[in-house]
């Protein structure tokens, strides 16, 4: 019997501020866009596109930015924070999407992407917002980290609509236990 390969959806809501980030010794910067500034750090060259949608105000929100540990000027661990979009009609206007999250290889389980996804986390959840993690159910690693940081899983992400045959407009199924 195999398992289907889903998109997990893990939200934010109910999260509980308890269980604090243990913040070792190095620095957590941020990442904005600017009119040099295209693509975040440690992010592939499509997420240009993301600029454009800043720039031109189709985010429902101004939070783009990106969240990353540098050691020795190299961005080691990054976290993409992205406004709500319209193919993502499940967020309200205030929410918050991490994508793209990353850490190289030779600097993994050292904490830094739990301690990127716990700093975000209450960036964002003190001002009472919803933070969303869409991540493919075969991704164990990337789980893991989001679920001891505090995101719970409430299901799965089903295309209801296609747009140009590449953009996909979906909504939430919850999971049956």
């Amino acid at each position: 019997m195999s398992i289907k390969k889903r998109i997990l959806v893990l939200s934010s809501e109910g999260y509980s501020f308890e269980s604090k980030p243990v913040i070792k010794d190095f620095v957590i910067k941020k990442w904005t866009p600017g009119i040099f500034r295209f693509i975040p750090p440690n992010s592939p060259y499509s997420y240009v596109l993301f600029w454009f949608a800043h720039y031109l105000k189709i985010f429902k929100n101004n939070s783009y930015c990106t969240y990353y540990i540098e050691i020795d000027k190299r961005p080691v661990s990054s976290i993409v924070c992205i406004p709500p979009l319209f193919i993502w009609p499940f967020m309200k206007k205030d929410d918050i999407q991490t994508k793209n999250s990353y850490t190289y290889p030779e600097y993994r389980g050292q904490g830094l992407a739990y301690n990127l996804k716990c700093y975000t986390l209450q960036k964002f959840c003190s001002e009472n917002r919803t933070m969303w993690c869409l991540i493919h159910s075969d991704n164990y690693p990337s789980l893991a980290v989001n679920k001891k940081a505090g995101l719970k899983i409430i299901g799965h992400y089903k295309v209801r609509k296609k747009l140009f045959h590449f953009i996909k407009i979906g909504s939430i199924v919850p999971i049956k236990e």
